[in-house]
């Protein structure tokens, strides 16, 4: 791992809590087009997975079925024993349509855990 993701990692301070997601997106990164799928979810970021290495600090554009934003790579890390990478995206911009998307995760998430508690 660099030294410019461990300082971007040490700087990082979640403000909300982070939920677990499934689903797919495709980015752009530096003219670069790539897949990836969600692990978790939060208000102002995001967890993913992908096949490749992306810088911290990159500014990308994530794209979505229902929703699209900017998001800047905290973090990159190969995950062990795979040939993928996992990533800490902070969202940077607050287009409603990404509160939306991040509404439903929380809230299906939070049924899903009331309903294993009954």
């Amino acid at each position: 791992m660099s030294s410019e993701a461990i300082a971007i990692t040490a700087n990082e301070a979640r403000v909300t809590k982070r939920v677990p997601y499934a689903g797919t997106i495709q980015f752009t990164a530096n003219k670069h087009e790539g897949a990836a799928t969600w692990t978790n979810i939060s208000t102002n970021g995001a967890g993913i997975e992908l096949g490749r290495y992306l810088r911290p600090g990159r500014v990308i554009q994530v794209n979505t079925v229902a929703s699209s934003f900017t998001g800047v790579v905290m973090w990159c890390k190969p995950i062990s024993g795979s040939d993928t990478y996992e990533a800490g995206l902070r969202m940077v911009n607050d287009n409603i349509e990404s509160s939306f998307v991040v509404l439903s995760a929380v809230m299906r998430n939070f049924v899903r855990d009331g309903l294993k508690r009954n």
